[in-house]
């Protein structure tokens, strides 16, 4: 039996029980998780998708609200599920779409996880992945209608393709040019994928160098395999602008400007919170690994700073953008927690709060409703029976949230100080002069 042979078959088992492991936890989304009924079960951003996919089944031209309009992937996909006879309505065929997209997403994740990690954590990871309740799998059980699941695909498609073919940049080049081009017809976050192959193919600062000193051949050099990617992507967009016609007006940095000014280092440090949970600890611990480490992984560090800058500035659901960070954040702290060296039934206890706590695995995503009052949360809300918005940071209600905040800065302090026990004794004593 060949290397290469006994590398695949260690794969096997850990795949198949991922196989199952996912289709138990969609069949307990599909039995505990009600759709939501706003606005007749399309919700906010999926009444305007739903119209997309309409006037693609009647052959109308599309129009709609910007910058949605221009995410014509996932409708015209549902669109022609119905044409076909596929999928007995719209609804429906969003479903499928979604779904299909977030089980394919499942082992994507998985993958990228495997290159960093041997399969047992990958599946680990694999299977955290579906659970959060904004991740998207379990969100399309609560509503079908978005284009998050498609977008994700391309992206994570792409930076599996990127971390295999990193030796070979030719092949790579051309399989980012296939993946951006129909990737942007779903969502234009995937024009993120040529940036990343551009970094790193050179650093940042040598690029900042290379344009201060005028040396455009240093540049240059990288044009063969960087621009077709770019090209084919913003080849995409020009398609789709001429394809849709927006009815609104829509300024990213406009919209990016209003959320910087509402959003705040105190709220986008809950959303960390309420996407890692306590896990935040060991990142903390061991920040000075984690900075090694990260610049040994450039494509992690890359695609980490931009998805969280995304999160900060992208739009008013900053849980969303950090869940499309996961397997990449997943990696960095499996790594920190493995360089703490924390006992087996330590890092247990950690998974069953990031499941129960953060997850919020045992209760369901609440339907839409402003007529009840949130209970006191316990680092969430131990119900089904609260405000939707309070699950949001920049939309949930300020005293409650703030709770939920308070309680994590307590914890997460408790923490570290019970894992560093000795060094804050020996501080405590250097600083006040203790014997």
């Amino acid at each position: 039996m060949t290397a290469f042979s006994k590398q695949t078959k260690q794969y096997h088992l850990p795949i198949v029980l991922l196989v199952a492991a996912s289709i138990l936890v969609f069949f307990y989304f599909q039995q505990t998780q009600s759709p939501l009924t706003h606005r007749g079960g399309m919700g906010w951003d999926g009444e305007h998708y739903y119209k997309i996919a309409q006037q693609i089944i009647d052959e109308k031209p599309i129009v709609g609200a910007g910058p949605l309009v221009h995410r014509v992937g996932t409708p015209a996909v549902a669109a022609m599920l119905v044409k076909f006879g596929m999928a007995k309505d719209i609804m429906t065929a969003f479903f499928y779409v979604n779904i299909s997209f977030s089980f394919a997403n499942i082992f994507l994740v998985f993958f990228i996880i495997s290159r960093f990690f041997n399969p047992w954590i990958a599946l680990i990871g694999g299977v955290l992945y579906p659970l959060h309740w904004i991740n998207i799998a379990r969100y399309t059980f609560f509503t079908a209608l978005w284009t998050d699941p498609g977008g994700l695909f391309f992206l994570y498609l792409g930076l599996a393709a990127m971390i295999v073919l990193r030796q070979r940049r030719g092949l790579s080049s051309l399989v980012l040019t296939a993946v951006t081009f129909v990737g942007v017809l779903f969502r234009e976050f995937v024009m993120m994928l040529p940036l990343l192959f551009l970094m790193m193919q050179t650093s940042p600062r040598s690029m900042f160098l290379a344009v201060k000193s005028r040396a455009w051949r240093d540049l240059f050099k990288y044009a063969p395999t960087v621009l077709p990617p770019l090209v084919a992507g913003l080849l995409g967009i020009l398609i789709i602008k001429l394809l849709v016609e927006p009815n609104t007006s829509y300024r990213f940095w406009k919209s990016a400007m209003y959320i910087f000014w509402t959003n705040s280092p105190q709220y986008y440090l809950y959303t960390i919170f309420a996407t890692l949970g306590i896990a935040v600890v060991f990142l903390i611990l061991q920040s000075g690994f984690v900075v090694r480490y990260l610049k040994e992984q450039p494509l992690i560090l890359y695609t980490l700073a931009i998805l969280l800058f995304a999160g900060f500035l992208g739009g008013d659901n900053n849980e969303k953008y950090l869940g499309w960070a996961f397997p990449f954040l997943f990696i960095v702290t499996a790594k920190a927690i493995a360089e703490e060296g924390i006992a087996k039934w330590a890092i247990a206890a950690t998974l069953v709060f990031y499941v129960v706590f953060v997850c919020r695995l045992p209760w369901p995503i609440p339907d839409y409703r402003n007529d009840i009052i949130s209970p006191f949360p316990v680092f969430t809300y131990l119900t089904a029976d609260f405000r939707l918005n309070d699950l949001f940071v920049l939309h949930s209600n300020r005293n409650v949230s703030g709770i939920i905040f308070y309680q994590y800065l307590v914890s997460c302090a408790a923490l570290i100080l019970a894992m560093r026990y000795r060094q804050a004794i020996s501080w405590l004593r250097r600083t006040f002069g203790a014997p």
